[in-house]
């Protein structure tokens, strides 16, 4: 299921870090946070899941809502040749809200 649908109030930090109010199985809602970091990299200007560290070659990083109401981290990513492309990436395709924490 899409996290964003049980959470409100996204954010995203210089330092990779996505927070959210998470709604937990008895209804209470909770912050929750997830480092971005950790899972997602920078290949050659695209976002890369199971990667590291894409914060250190991007910029203009920010959460914006898709189409169909999903999450979009969307930035420009530094390619190797030193010019900068924009990427996006639906982060309801790999992040989870389990009552009340964000995971992969």
């Amino acid at each position: 299921m899409f996290f964003t649908r049980t959470s409100h109030g996204l954010n995203i930090s210089p330092d990779s870090i996505l927070t959210a109010k998470c709604e937990c199985c008895n209804r209470e809602w909770k912050d929750a946070s997830i480092r971005l970091d950790d899972f997602l990299g920078n290949e050659g200007g695209f976002f890369l899941i199971g990667g590291r560290d894409f914060s250190k070659s991007a910029s203009n990083v920010q959460v914006v809502s898709g189409d169909s109401g999903t999450t979009i981290l969307c930035a420009k990513l530094r390619k190797r040749d030193g010019d900068w492309q924009t990427d996006s990436i639906d982060l309801d395709m790999f992040i989870d809200n389990t009552d009340g924490s964000l995971c992969l």
